[in-house]
């Protein structure tokens, strides 16, 4: 006997929920696409070789995305239904928040449609690890919803396994851990922390970490100096006003006033005393995020809690007009938002054809005022001109690579700048023919430790030829690539061939990232001159053999220089001038050690020779300008 279909289930809160999360896919499914978005090629890449030996990138999101590419591919639809599927879910979970909270099937309709318009729908056309981290924060929010709603402490458990589950994702999930722990002090739910099973949830959570802290103690605690390289150098610092309206405009401009109010009614209006906690947790974010120069987007999970309270609240208020009246203007309000939200659809979503794009960004300015990361924009913003160029540039690489006599093929590997265009190699590679690619850059760096995977013949694109100059006897260039709209920096590219290292590659790559201990100790114990007498021993024995890198001697010649210690401040530039010789700031640091020593002669003469490396090196010319007013006041004898 067939059963009938109850129709009322097919409008129960959960369905309406799920019908945002379907709307989510397809739409997703349907736009237009301008190409494998860059971290797209590094995650499949990590996927497709994941392994639990090299955690540099955690590993949730490479099994998410292993899980999805087994089934379904690694077309660009297949990638992009895992993101659109978690950005979805991250919804369907904002309506359930909305729904215990006491929303109706309006106010849950509300919310669904203001977030479907909203920075989700961003993180719903790209795969990145914030997708899962995204819709982790949100489960996490609306366990916490439950558990002040039913008064369960119990309920901690699952909010302590969701966080470490988190941790498996991405470090950022111990933000929000934080907030919690600081904010719950200033509200009656305080009195949790007299009851075990919060502090069991802490514990739980913690457990989840433990792998990756003993793999990071395995390699020196990598983690830290790159979060602090990062943000010292790579992540845009925004001023305040820059980071108030970061959180305005990719959360839809529109849905504002939405947002606004629930904040507002969290913070101030006694109706949500209960839930209080959520303001003081958005604002300890908020400023906390804004403090250490965090990303803009980090905050966005937490929207949620605040278009649920802002969409319950319209709900609410048209509830209060006359049936008729209420019924026109709930049909009309969804469809106003949508509208009013078209003209920044292209600023969300790759809808338009790239040309017309670039003449709607020259309207708003190509970032329209949302920056993340220091690099220069041109014609687009970085999340589309990321997902330009990345086929070409491996093509440019294979024409080059073809030009290698058949035999001497297995010989050469390829080494790229950073991790971008490591993945688009090792993506495209089966199709042009090319071998796995190498980069000392994040999980690649540490994949080629592990399966040792060097080569002594290199085709390169990306790293300065001052640096390959360095690293072998023989550079030449053998292609070129450019293209009109990717990334700036990665435009513009020459292709080398990199033949005869100078050192051992694998060695060379272990001091890249630490310069090597046993040098180390010795100058700390006996002395430079003893330690540079170490070197030169150890390189007449095999000649290929490396210590630090240009920029370790450099930095430590500097901090010799700063105490006092001038001659071995000299003498550790004279070493690194010796084992580098063509890079123009080893010149560059010996003069000023001379100069500092009073040795005027050679300070000149290595700032001369700097200039010789690199004209725009400004420092020498101010410094030999600083030398020639001496000699002409007279204060200065030379030779």
């Amino acid at each position: 006997m067939i059963k009938k279909i109850n129709f009322k289930s097919l409008l129960s809160d959960y369905a309406i929920a799920g019908y945002f999360v379907i709307i989510n896919v397809i739409l997703q499914l349907l736009i237009p696409e301008y190409g494998y978005f860059r971290d797209e090629l590094y995650y499949l890449t990590i996927s497709e070789k994941f392994s639990f030996y090299n955690l540099d990138m955690l590993p949730l999101t490479p099994l998410y995305l292993k899980l999805i590419t087994f089934f379904l591919g690694n077309s660009l639809n297949a990638i992009h239904f895992a993101s659109s599927l978690s950005g979805g879910l991250s919804i369907f979970f904002a309506c359930l928040i909305t729904k215990e909270l006491g929303g109706k099937k309006y106010a849950l309709i509300l919310t669904g449609i203001f977030l479907q318009f909203s920075a989700f729908l961003v993180f719903s056309s790209i795969f990145t690890y914030d997708g899962l981290d995204f819709l982790l924060w949100v489960i996490v929010i609306y366990l916490i919803v439950r558990l002040f709603k039913k008064n369960d402490p119990r309920l901690w458990l699952s909010v302590g396994v969701f966080l470490g589950v988190g941790l498996l994702n991405k470090l950022t999930i111990l933000f929000l851990g934080l907030a919690i722990f600081v904010c719950l002090w200033f509200v009656p739910q305080r009195s949790f922390f007299k009851n075990k099973w919060i502090w069991i949830s802490g514990c739980i959570g913690i457990t989840f970490i433990v792998p990756y802290l003993i793999w990071q103690s395995q390699q020196s605690w990598y983690f830290i100096d790159f979060a602090a390289n990062y943000a010292g150098g790579i992540s845009y610092i925004a001023s305040f006003p820059e980071f108030i309206w970061n959180q305005i405009l990719p959360n839809n401009i529109v849905s504002f006033p939405v947002w606004l109010t629930g904040l507002i009614l969290l913070l101030f209006s006694a109706k949500w005393k209960q839930f209080r906690f959520f303001g003081f947790c958005y604002l300890f974010l908020f400023f906390l995020f804004y403090l250490i120069g965090a990303k803009f987007y980090f905050l966005i999970p937490f929207y949620t809690i605040l278009i649920s309270v802002g969409s319950i609240k319209i709900s609410d208020y048209i509830d209060n007009f006359g049936d008729k009246k209420a019924k026109v203007i709930k049909f009309a309000l969804p469809i106003i938002y949508i509208i009013l939200s078209m003209p920044l659809l292209p600023m969300f979503l790759p809808v338009l054809p790239v040309e017309k794009f670039v003449g709607y960004a020259e309207l708003l300015g190509v970032d329209a005022g949302v920056k993340f990361e220091n690099h220069r924009l041109k014609q687009l913003p970085q999340y589309y001109a990321d997902r330009f160029g990345w086929e070409e540039m491996v093509a440019e690489i294979a024409d080059v690579f073809q030009k290698i006599p058949q035999n001497k093929k297995s010989e050469f590997g390829i080494i790229t700048d950073n991790w971008g265009q490591a993945g688009a190699v090792y993506f495209y590679r089966n199709k042009y023919g090319l071998p796995e690619p190498i980069t000392g850059h994040g999980w690649f760096y540490f994949e080629t430790l592990r399966t040792n995977y060097f080569k002594l013949k290199y085709i390169s694109i990306g790293i300065p030829l001052e640096k390959l100059r360095n690293m072998f006897k023989d550079v030449r260039q053998e292609g070129f690539f450019t293209h009109p709209y990717c990334m700036p920096y990665e435009n513009n590219r020459p292709v080398y061939i990199c033949e005869e290292p100078k050192f051992d590659p694998k060695m060379y790559w272990q001091v890249e990232r630490q310069m090597s201990p046993h040098f180390r100790r010795i100058m700390i114990g006996t002395g430079v001159p003893k330690a540079i007498e170490f070197f030169h021993e150890a390189r007449q024995k095999d000649s290929l053999t490396i210590m630090f890198s240009e920029r370790q001697m450099n930095a430590l010649g500097y901090q010799y220089l700063h105490d006092g210690k001038l001659q071995d401040a000299i003498l550790l530039f004279r070493l690194n001038v010796e084992v580098y010789p063509e890079s123009f700031n080893v010149y560059d640091s010996l003069g000023e050690g001379y100069m500092e020593n009073g040795q005027y002669e050679l300070a000149i003469q290595y700032y001369k020779k700097s200039l010789e490396l690199n004209p725009k090196n400004s420092n020498a010319v101010e410094m030999l300008k600083k030398i020639k007013d001496k000699i002409n006041e007279g204060q200065l004898q030379i030779k």
